[in-house]
């Protein structure tokens, strides 16, 4: 921590600073990408599917929690132009 010219502290994890200031962020995550159909002339459909576990702790925490977590799903269905132009 140091003190500005207003004798006023600055950085992180002074008490009475912002909660919003990180110590520490964990993230793991993992996924699939299936494809579901594939042809050279006519491009490819696949499922994409992601899952992800995020945890944050603050630097000071003051009335609120001393950790937080989430977890996150993503489904994503794509399809994929040819490579080129499908000859008839």
């Amino acid at each position: 921590m140091q003190i500005d010219a207003n004798g006023k502290p600055v950085g992180y994890g002074y008490v009475g600073s912002s909660n919003s200031q990180n110590k520490a962020i964990q993230e793991i995550t993992f996924g699939f990408n299936e494809t579901f159909w594939s042809n050279p002339r006519y491009g490819a459909i696949n499922l994409i599917t992601q899952y992800e576990w995020l945890t944050r702790n603050p630097w000071y925490i003051g009335t609120g929690p001393d950790a937080t977590h989430d977890n996150t799903i993503y489904v994503d269905v794509r399809y994929t132009l040819p490579g080129s132009m499908p000859r008839f």
